[in-house]
This record gives C-alpha cells, sequence and structure tokens, in this order.
C-alpha cells in the first residue's frame, strides 16, 4: 500500500482503502479500480491523496515510511514536556496508535499477498 497525492493517482490503480470526505460521508469503497471519472470526482471533492494497492512509486515514502518516521520524532516533538504527565501520556498515546497502524497495514499486505499467492496458477 501507497498514499499518494491526488495528482499522481492514474486510471488502473486499485484503492486500498475507502475514500471519505471530511465529514467522514465515504465516496469509494476499498478494492475499487480508478477511472477517470473516479478521479475528477475525488478531485471535486478536495480529497487531496489515497492510498492504494502496491507501491506504484517505489521512491515516495509509502503509509508505513511516515508512520516509522513519526514515530522516532515522536520524542523530539514532545522533548520539552517531558515532566508534563498529560503531555507525555498524549506523546504515548499517539505511539500507540501509530504502532496500530503499523499493525493494521503489516496486516493488510500479508493477506494481500495470500491473496495473490492462492491465485497464481499451479
Amino acid at each position: 500500500m501507497q498514499i499518494i497525492p491526488l495528482k499522481m493517482v492514474s486510471p488502473g490503480m486499485v484503492l486500498a482503502r475507502s475514500v471519505e470526505k471530511s465529514d467522514g460521508m465515504v465516496l469509494v469503497g476499498e478494492g475499487m479500480t480508478l477511472t477517470e471519472a473516479l478521479i475528477a470526482r475525488f478531485q471535486s471533492a478536495g480529497i487531496a491523496s489515497v492510498a492504494v494497492k502496491g507501491r506504484p512509486f517505489p521512491d515516495l515514502p509509502g503509509g508505513e515510511d511516515i508512520v516509522l518516521k513519526t514515530r522516532v520524532n515522536l520524542d523530539v516533538m514532545f522533548r520539552k514536556h517531558r515532566q508534563d504527565p498529560l503531555m507525555w501520556t498524549l506523546r504515548n498515546m499517539i505511539d500507540k496508535h501509530l504502532e496500530q497502524i503499523l499493525e493494521r497495514d503489516r496486516l493488510e499486505q500479508l493477506v494481500q499477498e495470500r491473496a495473490d499467492h492462492d491465485s497464481e496458477p499451479q
């Protein structure tokens, strides 16, 4: 899975996650193959980026890369608040959430790899 800016999306790519508007309304579900019409719909809805299956742009950081970098930078971001128990609790909650995102993405990747393997001709 890779999160990419909408301007880099092209028809034929497959969504790794559903696309939602800022109010939570789902525009398109996970697994949908993108078309010109869907991409135009995302643009008019103000969608900035989407998660697609695979890594169509290997040099562009993917979701996991961004999450890992954010986790590494948490201590730097909260360095002035080490003595504040509420801020440190917030930091730990963010870290736990990022860890859950990583785990979910890894599980999705394993499921996709298994599905790809199972669909290969024997």
